[in-house]
């Protein structure tokens, strides 16, 4: 029983079933034509790349943002859960727990969605794609994340 392997063409090509099995190229490089997360998904005009980087960049801004939005969740939590403790009060903890634990868990998985997305568009290799990850993930930290290293 004999197994095919496709070899890895980093170049945008369509990939060859050599019948042999090969090593990816483990390089960077540039083109604009890619293939991006899924096969379908394939950038073949300038108008396709330009729309790339610009979903490619406001995704590194979004996740930034949604790390930023669990912060401040998380800070306004603590504040109000130490405001209800000196004044002994009590109320509905349970349910108030539940419904932040579980926002909390919505973003989280939200964010490692986006960031596993990210990382695998980076791990195309293909540096025209690899650079706006990184434009929007600076650009996303200087908006929302910087701020909040500088009032911590």
């Amino acid at each position: 029983m004999g197994h095919h392997m496709v070899e890895a063409d980093n170049s945008g090509e369509d990939a060859v079933d050599s019948g042999h099995s090969s090593t990816a190229n483990m390089y960077f490089y540039a083109s604009k034509k890619a293939t991006l997360l899924f096969s379908g998904w394939v950038v073949n005009s300038e108008l396709e790349f330009w729309m790339a980087i610009v979903g490619i960049v406001g995704l590194g801004v979004v996740y930034e943002m949604i790390r930023f939005v669990k912060f401040l969740l998380i800070e306004v939590y603590k504040a109000k859960r130490e405001e209800a403790a000196k004044a002994r009060v009590v109320e509905q903890r349970c349910l108030t727990e539940w419904c932040f634990h579980g926002g909390l868990t919505l973003l989280y998985t939200t964010e490692m969605l986006m960031k596993f997305t990210l990382m695998t568009v980076f791990m195309t290799l293909n540096i025209c794609y690899a650079l706006p990850v990184l434009i929007g993930l600076g650009l996303g930290h200087s908006l929302f994340a910087a701020n909040r290293e500088l009032t911590s």
